[in-house]
Parts: structure tokens; sequence; C-alpha cells
């Protein structure tokens, strides 16, 4: 455990009691299983996932109560840490300013996974949830920026940003321009299920808490079928998105650290992976009933 990340004295854990860390990111990066098993710790104070709080362009920002924010915390008498997961706050564009604003000495962890990957996870999940979500070349064509947007005008609506969230490297550049690096954890999503124990330490170390003794349950929903009545991702949309991302997943890896020559799109963009096959290997996840659906296995996707 860090010394000093623990409760502050006099601080409490009332209304005005600042939280210390945030998983901000990325959507469909494995950030509710994370904060699911984070939030069994006993020295960790949760809340719900997905407050949205620093991503409501509702709110007054420049004078914002805090308080109601705080009241969504559940404390226990053993918490030294409060924490929250909403992953879209690494994408939405204000988000970490206003977050440094809050509390400058916060504590990020950010997932990462193949940018192409989770478009079309992202995807499925609207497109399940929402009549009105279009098939998948044309959601990624009809909001389809080529870097990330810079204002939430720009960002349009967030069920709507299958494109724009896979700009990581503009996105990780941003937040260290804010926060220093050393309170700013870098996960791979494969790999954090891969080597869980290892991953769940670096979390801990991170935000100030003693290790967990044994691994926590990942409390996942039981995986099921997912069917879409869409036509499957085509090797033109694979192309499309794999050309939108070259220039940033280079920077991305950079300035991560994070080793990507295993991600699909990586792959594809060194010639080892045919745009083709990537959409054969997105199409095996889902069932799809659309007019070139075809066989499929089973979802088996983290959120």
């Amino acid at each position: 455990m860090r010394p000093g990340r623990g409760r502050s004295p006099g601080r409490g854990n009332g209304d005005d009691r600042r939280l210390d860390f945030l998983i901000a990111g990325v959507q469909k990066g494995g950030t509710t299983s994370l904060y699911r098993m984070l939030a069994q710790h006993p020295q960790i104070a949760s809340a719900r996932k997905e407050l949205h709080y620093f991503s409501d362009e509702k709110r007054d920002w420049s004078s914002p109560n805090y308080r109601p924010y705080h009241r969504r915390i559940r404390w226990s008498e053993s918490a030294t840490v409060a924490g929250e997961s909403t992953p879209s706050y690494v994408f939405w564009p204000g988000a970490m300013e206003r977050i440094k604003a809050y509390n400058p000495d916060i504590r990020l962890v950010l997932s990462f996974r193949d940018p192409v990957e989770r478009a079309f996870s992202q995807w499925c999940m609207e497109r399940e949830r929402r009549d009105d979500i279009p098939g998948f070349g044309e959601a990624i064509r009809a909001v389809s920026p080529r870097r990330w947007p810079r204002s939430p005008a720009e960002a349009g609506h967030p069920t709507r940003a299958f494109v724009g969230r896979g700009y990581y490297g503009e996105q990780l550049t941003h937040v260290l321009g804010l926060f220093p690096a050393e309170h700013v954890l870098l996960l791979d999503f494969h790999q954090m299920f891969t080597e869980l124990p290892a991953s769940l330490n670096r979390v801990t170390d991170l935000i100030g808490v003693e290790r967990f003794g044994d691994v926590p349950r990942q409390l996942r929903e039981r995986a099921r079928p997912l069917a879409i009545d869409a036509e499957p991702p085509r090797e033109e949309d694979v192309s499309l998105l794999v050309d939108r991302y070259a220039s940033d997943l280079a920077v991305f890896e950079r300035f991560s650290g994070l080793g990507v020559a295993a991600w699909p799109t990586a792959r594809v963009l060194a010639g080892s992976l045919a745009p083709a096959d990537l959409a054969r290997g997105l199409a095996g996840t889902t069932t799809f009933s659309g007019a070139r659906g075809g066989d499929s296995a089973d979802r088996t996707d983290r959120s």
C-alpha cells in the first residue's frame, strides 16, 4: 500500500469528501468487471457504475456543487478511499479538465482494447438496446470523425460515437497533459483478464489500499447469445476503421508503452491479418439474422 493515500484527517466520509480514483475509460474495455471486483474490497467505498458526473453538460461548471455527487458513494467503516467508474470520461471533451479542477491528485485507471473491436462491441450493445441504431457499416460512416472530438458538439450523441472513442493516442496525450503519468494506470483489456491477480495488484497499489488476498469474484453477467437483426461487418467496414486509426494507434503505442502488435488493427496494418478475416472474426462473436448473417458463435464479450 502506498503511504499517504488513505482518508485524510478532518475530511471524513461525508458530503465534502472527494473521490480518490476514477476508472475513466474506455467503454467496452472491461471496466464493468474491474469495478465490480474493486467494489468488493473492504477499503474501497464505491457507487453504482457510470455516474456520468463530469460528462454532464447540463451542470453549471462555473460553480459546481459536488455534494450530490458525493452522496452517491456508499461508505463503510473500513473504507479509506472512494472511487467510481464512468468509462466515457476519457473520451468526453472537457471531462478531464473538470476532473482536474475537482481533484488534481486523483488517480485514473484506463483500460484499452483494439479500437476496431471496441467500436464493434459498442455497436452490438447499442444495436441490441435501441431500434434506431443503423447497421454497422452505416453507423461508422454516419459519424466518422478523423480525430478525437474537441468539443461536446463535435462529439455528438455518445451512443453514436463508435469511431471517435477509438482515437486513443489523442485521448491519452490529453490526459497526460493534465495529470502526472505516475497517477495514471494503463491496462490492456485482454491482458487484464489473462493476468488478473497482477492487474489487480497494480490497481490497488495505484489507489493506495492493501492488495487482495484472494482474487475477488468477477460477478459478470452470464454470457448469452447476442442476436442482432442486421448484416455482419464487411471487409470494407474494417478497412475504413483501420485506415482511420492507423496514425493515432502509433501515437498511442508510443505514449502508452503498451504493446499493441497483437491487436487486430495493428496486425492488419502490418499485413499479417487480412481485413476480411478480421471482419469474419468480429462476426463470429455475434449471431446475425440479416441478409448476410450466416452461422456464428455465442457472444462471450466482457463489457
